[in-house]
């Protein structure tokens, strides 16, 4: 008699163990997919005017773009090759595809956000801006950047709206 009761203590406790391991399994599980939820669309575009803006301060590809036809172009940039310099001939290029062909240049900049970009002078005043107008526009992202446009201190302002 004292045998059949020890051999249901032991049934019970291995029950307890593998409900314990299940458990265990499934708080894990369900911490692990709310610490790694995806990114909200913020932080996405977010993380899409940043990139933006390093492609924007570099040179693009070819490096003389502005001078080449649409379709020898691979990257539009408007850097000069010198540290955030804005050259003002790929600025006025970049106006000029966008006004034409506004989906070749999202294809180019590699974003799929609509876009504005403007350099203001230290009276914010735009002196030059290519894309999307702001007006009426409600989510916007928008990163700014220290550059020298026709040799004087400006800002290069780019903005993503959803």
């Amino acid at each position: 008699m004292k045998k059949e009761k020890k051999k249901k203590a032991e049934i019970f406790g291995i029950d307890l163990i593998i409900a314990s391991f299940i458990f265990g399994a499934a708080a894990i599980l369900l911490f692990h997919s709310a610490s790694t939820k995806p990114y909200s669309e913020t932080e996405t575009m977010l993380k899409e005017a940043e990139k933006l803006s390093n492609i924007l301060l570099s040179e693009g590809y070819p490096k003389d773009w502005q001078s080449v036809s649409e379709n020898e172009i691979k990257i539009v940039g408007l850097g000069t090759g010198r540290k955030n310099e804005i050259s003002k001939e790929k600025m006025e290029r970049l106006k000029q595809l966008a006004s034409n062909n506004y989906g070749l240049t999202k294809e180019l900049l590699s974003i799929r956000y609509d876009y504005n970009i403007s350099i203001v002078n230290e009276n914010k005043n735009i002196l030059s801006s290519a894309g999307k107008p702001l007006e009426g526009v409600e989510n916007i992202i928008k990163i700014t950047r220290i550059v020298i446009y026709e040799k004087k201190p400006a800002l290069l302002e780019i903005y993503l709206i959803k």
